[in-house]
């Protein structure tokens, strides 16, 4: 990885031609500038849960990650169906403030 950063851009609505600007909080590119990384931040008093990686994943394409890493980090925790999905996706970590300052 040689540049990490956030991405901001339209994606569609789902209503005809509309869009809307979103952003990924931490997008990580190689020389090439291709994503490899890509990751949401939440500092929300309740755990996180699959509706956030669903976000992630359907933003991630606007972005150019296709086939990215993905990071949710969290200030709360996860809930136990976004744990159980982590547990069995390589390509899916997560995050807490615990786990950063070991």
């Amino acid at each position: 990885m040689t540049a990490v950063g956030r991405w901001r851009g339209p994606v569609h609505t789902g209503d005809g031609r509309r869009t809307e600007e979103r952003e990924i909080d931490v997008v990580g590119v190689d020389g090439d500038r291709r994503p490899l990384v890509v990751g949401m931040c939440k500092w929300t008093a309740r755990p996180l849960g699959l509706a956030e990686l669903h976000l992630l994943d359907h933003l991630a394409p606007y972005a150019g990650a296709v086939a990215a890493q993905r990071f949710l980090f969290s200030r709360s925790g996860f809930d136990e169906q976004l744990t159980a999905r982590a547990e069995h996706d390589p390509a899916l970590t997560l995050v807490t403030p615990a786990d950063i300052y070991r």
